[in-house]
């Protein structure tokens, strides 16, 4: 038993393994058997009554082999023997009344237990002079024998663990078994200690910590106040089991688990098309993306761990998602009317409360409705002079990132208010899709109504508008012509200068033509002379 008290004091429970006392029992109940039948049971022999009389008569050399016939001859049957019984009986009876005298410490020498006894005496009396001397060990040492959770004694004692994250904390008693406790990914956790220094003030504290997948680390650290220690484990990233040694007080391992920040495991943007458009809801699994102008925006964005806050930055302003009871589950929603950026800058774990920021900006880009472009063709009246009875022609390519809606002529003459004329009107056709040609032909008398004047400006533009509503309002102007109208004489007499001035630039040209080509030829016969 002190080998056991030595054995389970100093080295299992100095060192906290967490060996169960009554294995100890066990091997005391091994060895002990062992011990037994090594030096004792092994030993003994079967009984023999012969043997027996033999030693008990070499000491007694007056029995005469009495003692040796009556063992062998007391049990045997006279007919079997073919003896007289008188004679085995007259045996028997001399035996009885020769050994009747005979003192039995003369036969077994009571001197071969005295060493036994006195060894087992002074070992009973060091037992009881230990168990006098160190009662609450050798208590502590019999309740971990049957399995019950005892400490030893020490000078020191740790009273109470207190395991603070900053938004939880937990109470411990050194004996306790408990759950790992919940620290914040990449936080800290404050460690204070109560300790009973009634006996001895401990010299030194140390703590010692393991991170999963790394080696223990160790720090010693100093009182908070008189009865109080106070460290800290910095920038937790995985798992870790910690323990202390204050004086000779020591606990077990602790655990600290990590909640890891809460992260979306899917986007879902659903996608609501302004109406105009005529396209069917669609849906996003990014968090950067397109839309067009106008489209309403509802994300939900599945959370793991469950989470209870969720903010969201969008452009320059702040809102809160809403959350599902469960948690499980983020949602907000938003116009988008122009292109902005996104963030998280806040989410709060549901479970311990732990704050995160989810690092990273996204970005929503809006694609605005364009409008209409109008490329007027080759076909269309020029600007420059007219007579009276000019035919206007309009010849123009239209299209539209989204669909087309209405087409005007714009016109006005001289100083009089301009007018619009639906296009529709004049050529009995409408617009549609996103590309189409406009093509008009039609009397300028027809147009306004009555002949110019001569001297009168005619300017005309072609507008087109989509279907953003209102419709008519998102339009566009094509460049302007210009028309100045001639009687027929001046427009004959512009022609004519028009059509001389066009022959002179084209002599011109061929004469500059003629003179390059004779200072090529130039060069090259100077080349050939070189």
């Amino acid at each position: 038993m002190v080998v056991d008290l030595l054995i389970d004091w100093q080295i299992f429970f100095r060192e906290r393994w967490e060996t169960p006392g009554i294995l100890l029992l066990v091997v005391n109940l091994v060895v002990l058997g062992w011990v037994l039948w090594k030096e004792w049971l092994s030993h003994r022999k079967p009984f023999d009554p012969v043997r027996v009389a033999l030693e008990v008569e070499s000491k007694h050399p007056e029995l005469r082999s009495i003692l040796v016939s009556y063992s062998q001859f007391k049990d045997l049957d006279p007919d079997e023997v073919q003896a007289s019984p008188a004679l085995l009986k007259a045996m028997r009876d001399q035996a009885v009344s020769l050994t009747k005298p005979l003192d039995f410490k003369d036969v077994v020498d009571f001197n071969q237990l005295k060493n036994l006894g006195l060894v087992c005496l002074l070992t009973l009396l060091g037992f009881s002079a230990v168990s006098f001397q160190w009662q609450d060990h050798m208590r502590a040492l019999f309740m971990r024998l049957i399995g019950e959770n005892a400490d030893y004694p020490t000078n020191t004692k740790i009273t109470e663990i207190v395991i603070d994250s900053g938004k939880t904390s937990l109470s411990l008693d050194p004996g306790d078994e408990s759950e790992p406790f919940p620290v914040k990914s990449g936080g800290d956790v404050d460690i204070l200690v109560s300790v009973d220094v009634a006996k001895e003030v401990p010299d030194r504290a140390v703590l010692y910590w393991t991170s999963e997948g790394m080696e223990e680390k160790s720090e010693e650290f100093a009182f908070r106040d008189s009865k109080r220690y106070e460290c800290k484990i910095s920038s937790l990233t995985r798992p870790t089991l910690f323990r202390l040694v204050i004086g000779d007080d020591r606990t077990h391992e602790i655990p600290l688990s990590i909640s890891p920040p809460p992260a979306f495991t899917a986007v879902v943007a659903g996608l609501t098309f302004p109406e105009y458009l005529g396209r069917p809801p669609s849906s996003s699994e990014t968090l950067d993306f397109s839309v067009p102008a106008g489209t309403r925006i509802r994300w939900t964005l599945p959370c793991s761990p469950a989470i209870s806050d969720l903010n969201v930055t969008l452009g320059g302003e702040t809102i809160a998602a809403q959350v599902s009871e469960d948690g499980k589950t983020a949602s907000f929603e938003a116009n988008a009317t122009e292109t902005f950026r996104y963030s998280f800058p806040y989410v709060r774990e549901k479970a311990n409360g732990f704050e995160y920021r989810i690092e990273g900006e996204q970005e929503v880009e809006v694609v605005p409705d364009r409008v209409p472009e109008i490329v007027l063709q080759s076909a269309t009246t020029a600007s420059g002079y007219a007579t009276p009875s000019k035919t206007l022609v309009v010849d123009a390519a239209v299209s539209d990132d989204y669909g087309l809606g209405e087409a005007f002529l714009v016109y006005s003459l001289g100083s009089r208010e301009e007018k619009r004329v639906s296009l529709e009107e004049l050529t009995d056709t409408s617009l549609s899709g996103i590309r189409d040609r406009i093509r008009l032909s039609v009397p300028l008398s027809e147009l306004l109504g009555e002949a110019p004047e001569p001297g009168d400006e005619f300017v005309f533009q072609v507008e087109v508008s989509d279907e953003m509503p209102p419709r008519g309002t998102h339009r566009n102007l094509s460049s302007d012509r210009k028309l100045t109208i001639l009687s027929e004489e001046k427009y004959l007499e512009w022609f004519k200068s028009e059509l001389e001035l066009q022959l002179a630039l084209i002599a011109k040209a061929r004469d500059s033509e003629k003179r390059a080509r004779v200072e090529i030829e130039n060069l090259k016969v100077e080349e050939k002379k070189e």
